[in-house]
């Protein structure tokens, strides 16, 4: 079984840490397998968290294309999380949320998401050069990414990973920066139900067990992520805050030579003003005192 790079589609016959072309992450060449019975994968469109994959699918019986995410479940813990995580995110319906079709089981024993298929880019295309994006911009993207967060919050489920990889802008209604939210995977109720937190802290203890790890991406993680707390909407606008602060500076708020460091700002560290992270850039006043507010501790 070859490899292919999950940026440029190279393909190879040996594995190899990353491609030598483009140096993106290679991933088991899967293309034309048959997931479920009825999703065929057509072609690699990037990687996730946790090992995931992602492809472009076919769905047979429709004859329509999909995103599917193809993700490793070595153990009960991972695949019932996965599941849930899947059933929280098929409840949104809402035009700046991507929509869940299915998730189910595949024949290898991985578990799989299958979504709306979307054309455009991630947010994360668009701020990769470190340059300012214009402020109409920056507040018509942020407005669509609040209102999707309002449905979610209206619904009791916190994102807990927003970030420029996990904002995609298609075209549509005439919008060329149309906002699907995407990548509810590790979503969760932050109401929830005393059974709900049993099951939490039962894996809590296992996560302990083998290796704690954070829920989120620390570039983008609010305090009380990173403190072990409980999380709220409020938890997303943290993150949305260090969204818009880049797009408006080019510059995350917090940057470090080490994960740690990075976390250890988020916990402690007012954010710099604009002033400090871009001289001389032209922002409203009260927009970046609302971006900082964001970032309160």
């Amino acid at each position: 079984m070859g490899w292919i790079c999950s940026r440029c589609e190279k393909t190879f016959e040996d594995r190899s840490v990353s491609c030598v072309d483009c140096g993106g992450p290679l991933v088991t060449d899967l293309r034309g397998q048959l997931v479920a019975g009825r999703y065929r994968l057509d072609r690699i469109i990037g990687t996730g968290s946790q090992e995931s994959s992602v492809w472009k699918a076919w769905q047979v019986s429709f004859e329509r294309p999909v995103a599917l995410k193809l993700m490793p479940a070595e153990d009960d813990l991972a695949r019932e999380r996965f599941g849930r995580g899947a059933r929280i995110a098929s409840m949104l319906a809402h035009p700046h949320i991507t929509t869940v079709h299915d998730y189910g089981e595949a024949e290898g024993g991985q578990v799989f998401l299958v979504m709306e298929h979307l054309e455009g880019r991630v947010l994360r295309a668009e701020t990769r050069g470190g340059e300012p994006m214009p402020v109409e911009r920056v507040v018509h993207i942020a407005d669509q990414v609040l209102r999707a967060l309002e449905d979610a919050h209206g619904h009791a489920v916190v994102h807990r990973d927003l970030k420029p990889d996990n904002l995609f802008l298609t075209h549509r209604s005439g919008d060329p920066d149309f906002v699907k939210v995407l990548d509810f995977g590790i979503a969760k109720y932050f109401s929830a139900t005393d059974l709900e937190d049993t099951q939490e802290t039962e894996e809590m203890k296992q996560e302990l067990t083998h290796g704690w790890q954070l829920c989120g991406t620390p570039l983008y993680m609010a305090p009380e992520q990173i403190g072990g707390e409980a999380v709220d909407g409020r938890t997303d606008l943290y993150s949305l805050g260090v969204v818009m602060y880049q797009m408006l500076t080019g510059q995350v708020p917090f940057r470090a030579k080490t994960q740690y460091a990075v976390l250890s700002q988020h916990l402690r560290d007012p954010p710099p003003s604009f002033a400090e992270s871009r001289p001389g850039l032209d922002v409203p006043a009260d927009l970046e005192a609302l971006v900082l507010k964001t970032l309160a501790k």
